[in-house]
């Protein structure tokens, strides 16, 4: 009976961590990564933007 009682706790312990990660942490952890994604995409566009800028000005000044 006692340890049927200690292993019972023990799933619901188990049982509501992962519940945690699927319904909490994971959906956390993806929508971050989402905006890393975005943030990193928006960081190489406007890199390729001021290297044209930077293209553009020194094709003007070499004329």
């Amino acid at each position: 009976k006692k340890q049927s009682d200690l292993l019972y706790k023990e799933l619901l312990i188990t049982s509501q961590r992962v519940n945690l990660f699927k319904k909490v942490k994971i959906p956390q952890a993806k929508n971050l990564i989402r905006k890393i994604q975005i943030s990193i995409a928006d960081q190489q566009t406007a890199a390729v933007v001021r290297g044209k800028i930077s293209k553009r000005k020194m094709a003007i000044h070499h004329r």
